[in-house]
């Protein structure tokens, strides 16, 4: 360590007045208290109360509700939520054909129409072509107005 002192004083002369003495005491101070610290009486209260209670105990004992509340959701709740869903959807597609929403009611199917004179942009690409029009009045967009979607 002498000869590196020297090597540095030589260098810059600031490394004279370095105490190298006092900062590896310092280290050896803060070693000794992090020894003290990290002894087994000190650690093993933690470890006891994390490892032992909380992961062997409560830990175990959650994973095993957790569990059953999988199962009742997976099992009961969802497929009540679809059942659910399905029929509020349903009633709702009902209520949209009653009023004129423009929405199939069930059951209901496409029939062919003539252009009945109502005149909009697509009639006018059509040309006098029979187009597909559903009872009540919703007119689809023909397979050939479709364009594929450009890649990004």
């Amino acid at each position: 360590a002498e000869s590196v002192m020297t090597a540095a004083e030589n260098v810059c002369s600031e490394f004279k007045s370095f105490d190298v003495h006092g900062v590896i005491m310092q280290v050896e101070a803060g070693l000794a208290e992090m020894r003290r610290l990290l002894s087994t009486q000190n650690v093993w209260p933690y470890y006891q109360a994390i490892m032992h209670n909380l992961v062997c105990g409560s830990l175990v004992e959650s994973q095993g509700y957790l569990v059953f509340i999988n199962i009742a959701v997976g099992l009961v709740f969802f497929p009540l939520l679809a059942i659910v869903a399905h029929a509020d959807l349903d009633r709702w597609s009902h209520w949209k054909s009653q009023h004129g929403r423009g929405s199939l009611g069930r059951g209901q199917r496409p029939r062919a129409l003539q252009s009945r004179g109502q005149h909009d942009s697509r009639d006018m690409r059509l040309q006098g072509k029979q187009q597909l029009m559903f009872d009540n009045g919703v007119t689809p967009m023909p397979m050939q107005e479709m364009q594929p979607m450009p890649m990004m």
